[in-house]
């Protein structure tokens, strides 16, 4: 049964109240879409504060297992990179996987395997003991595993912030989740250095399990389907995703891929750096809690800009112009941390690169959901892939610069964020539509019939 107007297609009763261009039923849909949208942007809030609550510590609680602080930079590089390795291989698959039997599931399987995966960190020890195994070597397996299952879980969130969102309003929504994110940011490592700040390194690990264990129960009860009833995703893995969606997301990866890197490098050699170059004399666990305060308050002045200015400037300017602004941002900050006197020109440097970073994930995000032609969970895929690609050589690099000069990281990535600007302006243009219709795999446009009513 169909539903028509006089001189319009006729309009399959299905998608009547959900994508006609009626006022009452559309203005009724978006209101229920910011309910859905607001969960899953929570959910995403829980998510990184788990994730953000280890990252001060995991250089220390990897040197007490190492047994020495011998290369500990190139082994928390490793630790790093490991995670991300695996999860560069099974992101377009969760992401296909979403496409084919829904967002809901997938998202779910990435809170499970967090809530594992960071139990079985925290008890790396342990379980060593139990199997006659390296520590370390218990700590890497964990981490691989989580990898594996934790890749489940971005491309399916920032899908569902795609299905939720129309193609206008996909920046505004991308910088929602892009600002809870970083709120995740604000708490997570301050919690996280409190907690490890008399040495107990562990501690961390099971709390971020714990919040992903609740956010399982709270997206199980709470988050209902958002995939779209017409998407049908033929591609599926890594390379067979590219091949489909390679030509028009490029650009965007390339963007993804750089800012990934030098953001993780930071991350990886912060407490080091802030050691060693600062406060040499600051003990391990106080330097934790120093770092993690420090990274909280960068992440809330990045929160409140994400939130506050970034979906109105992607509305105003566009993706490409605010991709640019943030990697101005960064070739400037990175430059700050490397040339940084004191902790409060350190702390400015930091605050400029979180700015950049609230410009960059909500803008990259909206780009790569507007250049897609198939389905969401697969150019979302892709993106986590080339994201996690660079989690893999980011501490890597970052580790091995850092070997050989405190400031070298930094400098690097100031470098590379100048040539991020440089892809931001000579690849970027004319590779969106120019009337802002819905990417691929939106809804609004997947219907014949909806087009043309």
């Amino acid at each position: 049964m169909t539903s028509a107007r006089p001189g319009r297609a006729p309009v399959p009763l299905r998608w009547v109240g959900r994508y006609n261009t009626d006022s009452a039923p559309r203005d009724q849909f978006k209101k229920m879409d910011i309910k859905r949208l607001l969960v899953v942007v929570f959910s995403l809030f829980l998510v990184m504060a788990g994730f953000g609550i280890i990252i001060p510590a995991l250089p220390y609680y990897a040197e007490q297992l190492q047994g020495s602080a011998t290369a500990i930079g190139l082994t928390v590089g490793a630790l790093m990179g490991s995670y991300s390795l695996v999860q560069l291989l099974c992101s377009p698959a969760w992401g296909h996987l979403s496409d084919r039997i829904g967002r809901k599931p997938v998202f779910l399987a990435g809170l499970a395997g967090f809530a594992l995966s960071f139990t079985l960190m925290g008890n790396a020890e342990q379980i060593a003991r139990l199997v006659h195994a390296n520590p370390l070597f218990m700590l890497f397996a964990a981490r691989l595993l989580g990898g594996m299952l934790t890749a489940a879980t971005l491309p399916s969130a920032f899908a569902m912030v795609s299905d939720l969102t129309s193609a206008e309003n996909r920046g505004k929504g991308m910088a929602m989740a892009g600002a809870m994110m970083g709120m995740g940011f604000v708490f997570g490592p301050a919690i996280g250095g409190v907690l490890a700040e008399h040495g107990n390194f562990e501690l961390p690990f099971y709390l971020a399990a714990a919040a992903a264990a609740a956010t399982f129960l709270v997206a199980a009860i709470i988050v209902r389907e958002t995939r779209p009833e017409h998407i049908s995703s033929k591609s599926h893995g890594f390379f067979a995703g590219l091949a489909v969606e390679g030509a028009g997301l490029w650009p965007w990866l390339v963007l993804t891929f750089i800012q990934s890197l030098v953001f993780a490098g930071m991350e990886t050699t912060l407490a080091l750096y802030y050691h060693d170059v600062f406060f040499p004399g600051l003990k391990p666990d106080e330097v934790v809690r120093q770092v993690g305060m420090l990274m909280g308050m960068v992440g809330f002045v990045s929160a409140l800009f994400a939130g506050g200015a970034v979906g109105r400037l992607i509305k105003r300017m566009g993706e490409v112009a605010v991709a640019r602004l943030g990697f101005a941002f960064f070739a400037f900050g990175f430059l700050g941390l490397a040339l940084s006197p004191t902790p409060t020109v350190l702390t400015i440097a930091l605050i400029v690169v979180g700015l950049g970073s609230a410009c960059m994930r909500p803008s990259l995000s909206a780009g790569v959901s507007r250049a897609a032609r198939t389905g969401q969970g697969v150019a979302m895929g892709l993106q986590s892939s080339f994201d996690s690609l660079a989690r893999v050589f980011g501490p890597l690099l970052a580790g091995g610069l850092y070997v050989l000069g405190f400031h070298f990281p930094y400098l690097a990535s100031s470098a590379l964020s100048v040539g991020g600007v440089a892809v931001g302006v000579l690849a970027l243009i004319n590779t969106l539509p120019t009337d802002r219709s819905p990417a691929g795999g939106s809804p609004e446009t997947a219907d014949p019939a909806v087009r043309s009513a």
